[in-house]
């Protein structure tokens, strides 16, 4: 052999050991998840072109990001008031979350609000500011914040609820969209979901439920 190789080869073989022995240290099952979470930006133009809207709705606003789960893409729906067979008023919003793969869009998660049967002028829409995408509690996958109103009639009769999803944990809140009920003590509805989230989500919900509420 080679006195060049019998010198090198020995090198070769501790380089490789070293190679090896870094990958597994970095490979560690109990290391912190990195954050790829990165802000949402409009894409409301761009998704009318791309996607198809459900049967009779409208795109009312759109946004994309990215976090642990991937390309995300959020698109909103809302119908206005529109008169069903029987005469009476009815109103519909929808929401729905695509992951954006190299084959297309694939829906993971769908929301839908539906309002019936109203006499006088029938609403669900969502309300102003509402959405909100954020990494409350840094795992890296985003929470969805959703908040919007419906029912029948004048103000005074519409409920609020704010939906909040995060990679397929959903939890509801529940209130009236009335100002005169958004005192301090006048808490939402939370459903179970709620007292399982994490604290700093907790919070975030909360907050978000707080900063849309119509105070006098």
């Amino acid at each position: 052999m080679d006195l060049r190789l019998q010198h090198i080869a020995p090198l070769l073989f501790f380089l490789l050991l070293a190679l090896a022995c870094r990958e597994r240290k970095g490979s560690r099952p109990n290391e912190p998840v990195q954050s790829v979470f990165t802000a949402a930006e409009d894409v409301t133009a761009a998704v009318q072109a791309l996607l198809p809207a459900p049967h009779n709705q409208q795109v009312k606003e759109a946004g994309k990001w990215y976090d642990a789960t991937g390309e995300n893409w959020l698109v909103l729906y809302q119908t206005g008031p529109y008169m069903a067979a029987n005469g009476t008023q009815s109103s519909d919003i929808t929401a729905v979350l695509y992951g954006k793969t190299d084959s297309g869009f694939r829906e993971t998660w769908r929301l839908r609000e539906t309002v019936t049967g109203c006499r006088q002028t029938a609403s669900a829409v969502f309300m102003d500011g509402h959405l909100q995408i954020a990494d409350s509690d840094s795992n890296a996958v985003a929470e969805v914040f959703i908040v919007y109103t419906y029912g029948c009639g004048e103000q005074g009769m519409r409920h609020k609820k704010m939906v909040c999803y995060e990679g397929g944990s959903v939890t509801t809140l529940r209130g009236s969209a009335d100002a005169m009920f958004a005192d301090p003590g006048n808490a939402p509805e939370t459903d179970a979901a709620f007292l399982q989230r994490e604290p700093r989500v907790q919070t975030a919900i909360q907050q978000h439920w707080d900063r849309l509420t119509v105070r006098k």
